[in-house]
């Protein structure tokens, strides 16, 4: 969790290698929440996993800034 003096300003929970919930706070979008995604990759797992709607493309271009590629594209629907 990244916080300042205003509060929480960014969080990632993980289990293992999934990423389960990644947020900014979106008055904080660009000012360094990316740091955290840099420290869940230097911890020493194997790979990092994650899932994000088709539709966001904010953060499908923060993941590939952050080294991820798409391995599975979905736009959400239950099938």
């Amino acid at each position: 969790m990244a916080e300042n003096e205003t509060g929480s300003v960014s969080f990632l929970g993980r289990q293992g290698e999934e990423m389960g919930h990644f947020y900014t706070r979106p008055d904080r979008i660009g000012q360094g929440a990316g740091t955290l995604i840099e420290e869940a990759k230097a911890s020493g797992v194997a790979a990092l996993e994650f899932w994000c709607f088709q539709a966001n493309t904010y953060a499908r271009r923060f993941y590939k800034r952050h080294g991820f590629r798409a391995i599975r594209i979905t736009d959400g629907a239950r099938e």
